[in-house]
């Protein structure tokens, strides 16, 4: 998987983490194909917008799309179908803002959100740029295959306990 791949998958998994309740995917589906189930309980969508930056200091821009389905009635005619539908949306709002604040490792940085206006009641939407970074994407460095010669100088601020460590010493990167 690519580097960027990695790092998308990483944040759905941290995203299914703080939302427990809700679906959390890679795969944008309109609402008409989607489970009604999975709907009411809220379904995000991590989709990748784009790179910006140079290296070594990168940033994704990815789009996290939070799908709703709010019946307030069989029919839809409830006088308190829009403010419930706008509750619905505010509540996966809510859910990304824990995440964002509980994410640890790269900063996630809000961009203007966006909702439904209760436009395609009884579904909902909200819409929510992440600037995500920064990283160096330049490549991907694999420990585990990376040659022995790798090898950098390590000086020490005091010796360890057992003074068998010189000032200074050669160490190789190892997994």
């Amino acid at each position: 998987m690519s580097l960027i791949g990695t790092i998308i998958d990483s944040l759905v998994t941290a995203l299914s983490a703080a939302a427990p309740t809700s679906t959390v995917t890679r795969t944008m589906l309109d609402f008409a194909f989607r489970d009604e189930a999975e709907l009411e309980a809220g379904v995000f969508t991590v989709i990748s917008k784009g790179i910006e930056g140079n290296e070594p200091e990168e940033y994704l821009n990815l789009l996290l799309v939070g799908q709703v389905l709010v019946r307030a009635s069989e029919d839809d005619t409830d006088p308190q179908a829009g403010d419930l539908l706008e509750e619905a949306e505010h509540t996966l709002l809510d859910q990304v803002h824990c995440f964002i604040r509980g994410a640890k490792g790269a900063q996630l940085k809000l961009g203007t959100v966006r909702q439904s206006m209760q436009l395609d009641r009884p579904y909902g939407w909200i819409s929510v740029p992440l600037r995500v970074g920064p990283f160096d994407l330049g490549c991907l460095l694999d420990v585990a295959t990376m040659d022995p010669f790798i090898t950098f100088n390590a000086d020490w601020d005091m010796a360890p306990p057992d003074g068998q460590i010189d000032a200074t010493d050669n160490v190789t990167l190892e997994q």
